[in-house]
């Protein structure tokens, strides 16, 4: 039996290095600076730690606000990859989304990343949701416990009330596998955008996470415009000015990925095929 975890969450949230915990192995790279260092989707295998043998997929996915693409291409991997693992029969076990607890506000990207995320995961995969949250050694505990206590009050609030739960990372081998422990590996659901761009045949920019991207960097767009028609200072102009730019730039990135087919195939499709072919190969040896 294979089992694949998705792992996804805002770029510097701890995504590679839970991989790198998990199986012992220092093959996923770690960000310490503003560069992004998962650029594609990339799968680890590992066996299972219960001595069943059983194979776990832990599938690394590069996070928005990439240091190197738009939003657009990062969304066009993730939902090439969702598609082709679809079609090949390949069910995702488990989706784990990482939020670091050092985080003091819930806006900006990481806000941004939660919005695709649920579009993209529709309502019935949230039961096979695990919001992950790390970093905790780098927090008071208390400071920590209110950030979480928000978290789930709030942000996560809808998500948890449809199944999802939560757990604490704590950066060793044991907590890593504690937290695969809490996924019903018997019922694994499909996410909405697979159901959308495989059962539904739309194109990525019919589905509901390139709609709620879209409007994320629509309102951008206004809101830096009009920060930049207040601004009087010519050091607050250029801050604004700049990030006007990246705002149009994004937008812009969407505005063309309209015109791509929805049977345009990424490169990383490669990493797809490899997973499906060990998932039949461990079927047919049964």
């Amino acid at each position: 039996m294979l089992e694949v975890y998705r792992i996804m969450g805002p770029t510097g949230t701890g995504k590679s290095s839970f991989i790198n915990i998990a199986t012992r192995n220092e093959h996923a790279k770690v960000g310490h600076g503003l560069d992004s260092c998962t650029q594609d989707v990339t799968a680890y295998n590992f066996p299972h730690v219960d001595g069943s043998g059983r194979n776990v997929v832990f599938v690394d996915t590069p996070g928005f606000e990439d240091s190197l693409r738009t939003d657009y291409e990062v969304l066009k991997e993730i939902a090439a990859w969702l598609e082709k693992t679809y079609k090949e029969r390949v069910a995702l076990s488990g989706i784990l989304f990482f939020h670091r607890i050092t985080e003091s506000r819930m806006r900006g990207t990481p806000l941004r990343n939660l919005s695709v995320f649920r579009e993209l995961c529709g309502t019935n995969a949230l039961e096979n949701v695990v919001f992950t949250t790390t970093m905790w050694d780098e927090v008071p505990n208390h400071v920590g416990f209110q950030r979480e206590q928000q978290l789930v009050t709030q942000f996560w609030q809808e998500m948890m009330a449809h199944g999802s739960r939560t757990a604490r990372f704590a950066s060793s081998f044991d907590s890593a596998w504690e937290i695969i422990k809490h996924f019903d590996v018997t019922t694994p659901q499909p996410v909405q955008l697979q159901k959308e761009m495989v059962d539904e045949g739309k194109g990525l920019s019919e589905t509901s996470a390139y709609a709620v991207l879209t409007r994320w960097w629509t309102q951008l767009v206004a809101h830096f415009r009009e920060l930049l028609r207040k601004s009087s200072r010519p050091l607050s102009r250029r801050a604004a000015q700049r990030q006007l730019n990246e705002a149009l730039r994004q937008q812009a990135a969407l505005h063309d990925g309209r015109s791509v087919p929805s049977s345009a195939r990424s490169s990383f499709g490669v990493v797809a095929s490899a997973i499906s072919l060990s998932y039949r190969r461990l079927v047919n040896s049964r």
